[in-house]
């Protein structure tokens, strides 16, 4: 049995302390209201909500709504039969999806997953298509322009799942929802159950799937989305302490497997270079009047220092749309770290991450072959999906159908760096009886690292590469992912080396005496060893550090300060 959470919703802060006490226990989910006006509950347009919303994403907490779980069933008049509100239970979840969508919540939340129950999903379509329009075309007038900062289609795929248990119109339209985003239930012991036929029922309306999908919508997606393991139970444990020793199936420090009983390994360190990319997200004001002498000197100075790895972004194009949060400044991964590998001599050169299914596979592999051979072998491969749909469709790509692109990318990719003569079958991309040269140094072929925080980046990074890139999960969010790895991985059978990189909160060594924001950890250097020796008890073996700076002289110290006090002391 999977536990799920009932908190005070009359209070946001007893709400929140309750999740918190729940997840410390392996709760992997929580009930909350579709609809709490409807409960006399402020609404989610105001910020009422923001503790317990920041418990959730804090803890990894799935928060799941249930038809009727606003105290109202959808109607129409007060002598309507029942079969009305029958007929039309799906529009309590409709009404709350899309007041999720326009709230902005997941903007200033970016790690929070819904999870609507009972609701079915074929309706899911047309909404996601009319709240695009409306969020493209009227977003001024609609009030959402200055706080719904993406798509509503992408932010349903990001964090919305959809659950059905009798809807072959939605199963017809899976593709225009996500196979990633449904989960298949039963609704026992409601009157709409399809129990004890669920099988039948679920036979009949997606045995025409491939069976990869069918066992997504059965089982795989509900694993990833509730932190479960592929044997249906075992909430993964969320801290370690850290004389813990690290479970079997963990993941493995890079060129160092990790066997059951083995103590925590120690953590190798990179940093994603600065002025490459200036995304007001993270960058510093002095990046914008910085350029190539200034990247040069830091990407020198982490080589000196010892740091693992130096990495780059990578975005083709910036829409205006995005222009004022993502900045239009953002280096070519491949001509950047080529470039700085004729500078540095040993730090490894990560692509952090190239949005792969922009580019053919044969063209990213001559690319990154070269760059893996004129570094002498320090090329670490970062790959990811992307999320500017404007870029896509200016390339000719399908954005709706990345995901996809992706995995095919990556195993094409490994292909033609595997060999000369390399072959792939397809469907999107297929060759054969054509030699990729030069050769990369490393054999038999240069890692390659998957990023993003999605159920599905996880587990594609788990089948598919030899790294897994963290988007800023919090501790509570990495136990569940690594767990999630370490099982994928097992069921496929899968071994050998697996790096697990995350990104903790940028680093001020000392006391500032400058404004950092909350987010900044600051203080002494044995303060920030034991944060960052959390990251570690987990079974995380790389991390990306960002130190907080006004000037090229302030960033150079701190990452000496960085490398030389702290780092010791991890």
């Amino acid at each position: 049995m999977i536990p799920l959470a009932i908190v005070p919703l009359w209070d946001a802060e007893l709400a929140a302390a309750e999740v918190r006490r729940n997840a410390a226990r392996g709760v992997p989910a929580v009930c909350f209201s579709e609809i709490p006006p409807h409960l006399g509950l402020p609404s989610i347009h105001t910020d009422a909500w923001d503790p317990f919303l920041r418990a959730c994403e804090e803890t990894g907490t799935v928060i799941a709504m249930h038809i009727g779980s606003s105290s109202r069933m959808p109607s129409t008049s007060a002598d309507a039969p029942p079969a009305v509100g029958s007929t039309i239970t799906f529009a309590n979840c409709c009404f709350s999806m899309v007041d999720w969508l326009m709230s902005g919540v997941f903007d200033r939340f970016p790690g929070l997953r819904l999870m609507y129950a009972e609701g079915q999903i074929g309706w899911i379509p047309y909404i996601l298509a009319r709240a695009d329009v409306v969020w493209e075309e009227n977003a001024a007038w609609g009030g959402v322009a200055d706080k719904v900062l993406t798509r509503p289609s992408e932010l349903f795929a990001r964090h919305i799942y959809g659950c059905f248990f009798d809807d072959p119109h939605g199963i017809r339209n899976l593709d225009a929802i996500g196979a990633g985003n449904v989960l298949y239930e039963t609704d026992y012991p409601h009157s709409d159950s399809t129990w004890p036929r669920s099988r039948e029922v679920a036979e009949a309306q997606m045995g025409h799937l491939e069976p990869e999908v069918i066992e997504r919508l059965v089982r795989g997606n509900a694993i990833e989305l509730l932190g479960l393991t592929p044997r249906g139970c075992g909430r993964a444990a969320r801290r370690m302490p850290e004389d813990t020793p690290v479970p079997a199936g963990a993941p493995d420090v890079e060129g160092v497997p990790v066997f059951e009983g083995a103590p925590a390994r120690l953590l190798q360190y990179g940093v994603q270079l600065p002025v490459q990319s200036l995304s007001t997200i993270y960058r510093e004001p002095w990046e914008e009047q910085a350029g190539p002498p200034e990247l040069a000197e830091a990407a020198e100075a982490a080589d000196r220092l010892g740091f693992a790895y130096i990495a780059c972004c990578d975005h083709v194009a910036i829409p205006e749309r995005l222009a004022g949060a993502m900045g239009t400044t953002w280096y070519d991964p491949v001509s950047t770290l080529a470039w700085l590998a004729a500078r540095t001599s040993r730090t490894r050169l990560l692509s952090h991450v190239a949005v792969a299914p922009l580019r053919h596979p044969l063209l990213s592999a001559k690319q990154y072959a070269t760059l893996d051979l004129l570094s002498g072998g320090r090329l670490l491969l970062g790959v990811g999906a992307g999320h500017v749909p404007e870029e896509f469709a200016a390339l000719g790509v399908d954005f709706h159908r990345r995901g996809a692109i992706l995995d095919e990318t990556i195993q094409a990719l490994s292909a033609a760096l595997t060999d000369e003569y390399p072959e792939h079958p397809g469907p999107r991309f297929p060759f054969a009886g054509l030699a990729v040269s030069p050769r990369p140094v490393q054999r038999p072929r240069p890692p390659i690292w998957v990023g993003g925080s999605s159920p599905r980046a996880v587990r594609r990074a788990a089948l598919l590469a030899e790294g897994w890139l963290s988007k800023g999960d919090n501790i509570g969010q990495l136990s569940s992912h690594i767990a999630s790895i370490a099982a994928f991985r097992e069921t496929a059978g899968r071994s050998g080396p697996f790096a697990v990189n995350a990104i903790p909160p940028a680093l001020y060594v000392g006391e500032p005496g400058w404004e950092v924001g909350h987010r900044t950890l600051t203080g002494k250097p044995e303060q920030l060893a034991e944060a960052l020796r959390e990251y570690g008890a987990l079974g995380v073996t790389h991390l990306q550090l960002r130190p907080r700076s006004r000037s090229l002289a302030e960033y150079l110290e701190q990452l000496e300060a960085v490398a030389t006090a702290v780092l010791p002391l991890v």
